[in-house]
């Protein structure tokens, strides 16, 4: 009688048991990188028009600047 193996070698067990786990810590790194963003985004728009443009923005190029530092777009 043949035996066969239900299990893939790539995912074993103890990925099995990891993937959930995996699953809440990229969740959580997610939140991090938005709680980053937003932090940045309040920072840079309490700033003044001068010192924004200092820094080589203006206010309207605030959320694409972001998004393009940080990956999003």
């Amino acid at each position: 009688m043949a035996y066969a193996d239900h299990s893939s070698p790539r995912f074993g067990l103890g990925d099995a048991l990891l993937a959930p786990l995996r699953a809440v810590v990229m969740t959580i790194e997610s939140i991090r990188d938005c709680n980053r963003l937003g932090n940045e985004f309040d920072q840079l728009s309490h700033k003044s028009n001068a010192r924004l443009a200092a820094d080589g923005l203006t206010r309207e190029e605030l959320p694409a600047a972001l998004a393009k530092r940080y990956g999003i777009l």
